[in-house]
């Protein structure tokens, strides 16, 4: 049985792709040209498809499956407040974010999880790696292959749009 403090950091992640749903489907509705319009709709796919990833694991240790309205707010909220950015600030944001604080707490989930969930808890580091990776392709000049490592864990990836 996996201990109480390993079954919030499952909770936890499972919120966290629940905000990503919510802050990327509200981010797609400031996309300027169908190039962000595809790199906001893939992350918001892998949000999703993760998420859906995820519920077999939080039913099998007996968790909460139901969407927590503070964790929908708070994803509206940090929408709204990228949604006011240009295109490089609202990347450069996501990569801090995802540098700074979430790969961390990822990581330390992971490192508490029992040999059954290693896995899944791995995969999620590996998820949140992926984001940091595109966000680093965007800025760093790599616009055009930026999206790769997201399409790459994807079972759905959306088509990629054509030049015009």
């Amino acid at each position: 049985m996996a201990d109480s403090a390993f079954l919030k950091g499952v909770v936890e992640l499972y919120q966290g792709e629940s905000m990503g749903e919510v802050l990327f489907g509200e981010l797609l509705r400031t996309a300027e040209n169908d190039d962000q319009r595809y790199k906001l709709g893939t992350l918001l796919q892998m949000e999703s498809e993760t998420k859906v990833r995820l519920r077999p694991w939080l039913f099998r240790h007996r968790l909460d499956l139901s969407g927590d309205a503070a964790v929908r707010a708070e994803g509206l909220s940090i929408a709204e407040n990228l949604g006011r950015m240009i295109w490089l600030q609202k990347i450069t944001a996501m990569h801090d974010a995802m540098r700074d604080r979430i790969i961390p707490r990822y990581k330390e989930i992971a490192a508490i999880a029992p040999a059954e969930d290693q896995e899944m808890a791995r995969s999620m580091v590996e998820h949140k790696s992926a984001l940091l990776e595109m966000a680093r392709r965007e800025m760093s000049g790599m616009a055009d292959r930026s999206a790769e490592p997201v399409v790459a864990l994807l079972k759905c990836p959306l088509p990629r749009p054509r030049a015009r």
